[in-house]
């Protein structure tokens, strides 16, 4: 090997050329995050925003992603109709069995009230076993990003408190509603028990249902 790189060496010479004995590094071409977008709404929100839809937040997210060059789009999450003041939730159990195992690392969510907003648990997961499995977690509207940015900074925990005080007033104030309802004979319950049923002129009202009643 020597003596045929020293030939080769000197036939540069002779034809004035230079051999270059640096080896050739190429670059990595940069790691792609396998990415879960979530995307959470509760009873209390339905409605209440039309600007925060399941719809638009899966369009906000996916764009997202497709704009960052390090993620690609493995999976989405979707629960609707669930309260953000448990992680009880079917999709959101189903997302954490997936970053466990490896087959998403990095979850992409619209901002930390979507995620939840249990301060506690919150806090715990960004904390604690996100990092344990070596899962970024992106908040797009609170321009959090777990590479970059302190989950236990002061602002991100204001934000997860604000999110658990606005859950618990809401719960408050939803309890209060159904209290002053109840205390008016107006009842607002769902579907009525067996043996009555809505008044049809004032469905807030019960009667006794003619043909079960014997």
């Amino acid at each position: 090997m020597a003596r045929k790189s020293r030939q080769a060496t000197q036939q540069a010479v002779a034809l004035g050329t230079q051999v270059s004995t640096t080896p050739t590094i190429k670059e990595s071409p940069t790691p792609k995050y396998k990415t879960a977008i979530y995307t959470r709404l509760s009873v209390y929100d339905l409605g209440r925003d039309k600007s925060d839809t399941m719809e638009n937040q899966i369009e906000l997210l996916q764009h997202f992603v497709s704009h960052q060059s390090d993620l690609t789009l493995s999976e989405i999450y979707i629960d609707n109709g669930y309260t953000g003041t448990t992680f009880a939730r079917p999709e959101f159990q189903r997302l954490l069995d997936d970053a466990k195992t490896g087959r998403i690392n990095c979850i992409v969510v619209k901002d930390l009230s979507r995620f939840g907003r249990n301060y506690l648990e919150t806090g715990y997961y960004m904390q604690k076993l996100f990092p344990l499995h070596n899962v970024r977690f992106i908040s797009v509207n609170d321009g959090y990003d777990s590479l970059t940015a302190d989950p236990d900074s002061m602002a991100i925990s204001m934000k997860n408190i604000v999110n658990d005080y606005y859950s618990k007033d809401i719960s408050r104030k939803v309890s209060s509603s159904f209290d002053l309802k109840r205390s008016q004979g107006v009842y607002s319950w769902g579907h009525p028990v067996y043996g009555y049923v809505r008044n049809k002129e004032d469905a807030s009202k019960l009667e006794i249902d003619e043909e079960v009643s014997p």
